[in-house]
């Protein structure tokens, strides 16, 4: 397990005590601490007589633990502790943050990290000799990953082109392209399919994956359909 700061309390300096909500450690930050206090010539600098605090619940107190370093970490404790007494010499102040166990996200397979269902479509009728159309895009959101477990391109002719070019379906990951289908054929009817291979594609928070299409023909009509399905999930 990992953990994360969570409430905090202070600074406070002199004697007294609070109550804390269970926590699975105490991380301690030090300031003000006196030039004349003392400490060993080491890195971190330990201090002696520094303080110390003492975790406990209503039944009684357990051990203390010195304040030894500017920053300390007390971890792991067992989730019974309610108190926290402390006693912080010669000026010094201190703060006091709760620790919270935090679940490791890396230990959990996705389907177990919040999923959510994405699916982006899309079709379009690019302009014959025209420039190229961005059919959908789609960005990752912060903290999230994005699982494609499938994606597919479909073009075909709707009406014969004069002149047969070449229309273009894409699939593009930060506009680099990862799938691309094309119909070099203007025979009404007759279509290209092209999908994902390779295995799924996974992206980072922030990445971009989009979808295009260009139509390279003189006169005639094209359809270009483009699909990508999968997840979302805690990074």
């Amino acid at each position: 397990m990992a953990y994360t700061i969570c409430t905090s309390h202070g600074p406070f300096s002199g004697a007294g005590n609070f109550t804390i909500a269970k926590p699975a450690g105490i991380r301690t930050v030090a300031t003000g601490i006196s030039i004349f206090t003392g400490h060993d010539g080491a890195t971190p600098r330990r201090y002696f007589r520094l303080g110390r605090f003492t975790l406990g619940n209503t039944d009684g107190f357990s051990r203390s633990w010195g304040l030894e370093y500017a920053q300390q970490l007390v971890y792991p404790l067992p989730p019974v502790w309610e108190l926290l007494s402390y006693d912080i010499k010669d000026g010094a102040s201190c703060l006091f943050q709760e620790l919270v166990e935090a679940a490791d996200l890396t230990q959990k397979q996705p389907w177990d990290r919040a999923p959510l269902p994405i699916r982006l479509t899309g079709a379009t009728d690019p302009t014959a000799g025209g420039s190229t159309t961005t059919i959908w895009t789609y960005t990752v959101p912060t903290g999230r990953r994005l699982f494609v477990e499938r994606s597919s391109i479909r073009i075909f002719h709707y009406t014969a082109p004069t002149t047969v070019g070449a229309v273009y379906g894409n699939i593009l990951l930060d506009a680099v392209n990862v799938l691309t289908c094309e119909l070099r054929i203007g025979t009404v009817g007759v279509q290209e399919h092209e999908n994902q291979g390779a295995g799924p594609l996974l992206l980072n928070a922030g990445q971009v994956l989009s979808s295009t299409a260009l139509n390279q023909d003189t006169g005639g009509g094209a359809r270009v359909q483009i699909a990508a399905s999968g997840f979302i999930f805690d990074a």
